[in-house]
């Protein structure tokens, strides 16, 4: 398990330097595939948390980073997901 944590600041920051927050680079595949590795990472005992994070960093690519996290999460995780399962 990663002891990495990410504050909204410290993540804002890496988003910037990664070009998550430039017209030109955000949505690139590049981009959110790192991010949301990074967040995964560094998230493994509190997924809700990369995910709210992942979510609320407005100005980024926040529904591919999300959505990526959550399946890298969820491939790790064994148990089920903590609630209700939009669409099950």
């Amino acid at each position: 398990m990663s002891n990495l944590v990410f504050t909204s600041e410290t993540y804002a920051t890496l988003v910037e330097r990664l070009g998550g927050f430039n017209d030109a680079t955000r949505g690139s595949g590049t981009v959110t595939t790192l991010l949301a590795a990074m967040l995964a990472n560094a998230y493994t005992d509190s997924p809700e948390a990369a995910l709210v994070l992942a979510a609320n960093t407005l100005g980024s690519d926040t529904d591919t980073i999300a959505t990526m996290t959550g399946a890298l999460l969820g491939a790790l995780t064994a148990g089920p997901p903590p609630g209700a399962v939009q669409d099950a």
